[in-house]
């Protein structure tokens, strides 16, 4: 074959790749907006009016403060709350989209225990006013609505753990509106999970995916020791298990300073910083840094919370018992 002709084939068969391949893997890394250099998806105030996107009720339009575009409207008239926006943020990633984890482009995931208006229109999700966290348009208790936080997780999947967005876990003893509906459950509530049926009716009613009849506490409340935080860790081995999860870890304390987290198969190594106070302890094990967990330990009821972080942002919390491990 010819060279021209071969090089003509060439570029012909890469602009049809281009066609086909860049709006799936281009469409958020080139969207920008006020033409800033930074991409929506990584830019703090999209649209340039000088209002943060965690403060700013139209996040994708607005008209520009400075550079090239100052004095322009950039952008939609749509209200971060208005039925019609499907992109509150403009990043390329649908607000219902499973690669969608900020919907408002606040720089806080949606399941942050930090972030309290997922779809940034100035309402608390947990607002009794709030009735469609996630901004897609669907009230939170419409039949339709089966992805209440904008997560992309069914609320009545077995892998949603947090129905509402809220950072706390479905089945946490702390959470006590699992839809985030405002009305507390078992209570004000007659439909806790948000998944459209009674509780009556509901085989599940705290959408965890384990069936009410199912749900299991792998480890009893009781007091640890003595009630009270041992002076050191080390050489101590303690059994912990989250909210009504059947399956149970181990941290292995070798050291005053390092250990081992065993989780199913599984073993990942850690340093940690350990700081008693009386009946309760914190410990934060670091596995690689700005990965790590900070366990709060209450020796006088064997209860314990974890924040779990990932890049240094706290991702998510959930909260259980423990035990000491006697080999």
């Amino acid at each position: 074959m010819k060279l021209p002709l071969l090089f003509s084939s060439l570029k012909r068969l890469v602009f049809t790749a281009v066609l086909f391949v860049a709006p799936l893997s281009l469409k958020a890394a080139n969207r920008d907006l006020d033409g800033d250099g930074k991409p929506n998806s990584i830019d703090s105030d999209v649209d340039n009016d000088g209002l943060e996107n965690g403060r700013d009720r139209n996040v994708d339009g607005g008209r520009s403060r400075s550079g090239r575009t100052k004095g322009r409207y950039l952008g939609d008239r749509l209200t971060n709350g208005s039925k019609g926006e499907l992109d509150i943020d403009a990043d390329g990633d649908k607000d219902d989209s499973d690669l969608e984890d900020d919907i408002d482009g606040d720089r806080k995931h949606d399941d942050s225990l930090r972030e309290d208006d997922i779809d940034g229109d100035g309402l608390d999700d947990d607002s009794l006013r709030e009735d469609d966290i996630d901004g897609d348009g669907l009230e939170d208790d419409a039949d339709e609505e089966d992805d209440i936080d904008g997560d992309g997780l069914d609320d009545d999947s077995i892998d949603e753990e947090d129905t509402d967005g809220d950072g706390l876990n479905d089945d946490s003893t702390e959470e006590d509106d699992t839809d985030g509906d405002g009305f507390d459950d078992g209570i004000e509530d007659d439909d806790d999970d948000g998944d459209g049926f009674d509780d009556e009716d509901d085989t599940d009613d705290d959408g965890d995916g384990v069936e009410d009849e199912d749900e299991v506490v792998a480890i009893d409340p009781a007091v640890v020791g003595d009630g009270n935080a041992p002076a050191a860790l080390t050489g101590i081995s303690y059994e912990f298990a989250e909210g009504d999860d059947p399956e149970t870890q181990i941290l292995n304390f070798t050291s005053p300073t390092a250990g081992d987290k065993v989780e199913g198969v599984g073993t990942d190594a850690f340093t940690y910083v350990y700081a008693p106070s009386v009946t309760t302890a914190e410990v934060t094990v670091t596995y690689e840094p700005g990965d790590y967990d900070l366990f709060t330990f209450d020796f006088a009821t064997g209860g314990f919370i974890r924040e779990r972080y990932k890049d240094s942002l706290l991702e998510r919390t959930r909260d259980g018992n423990f035990r000491i491990l006697v080999p």
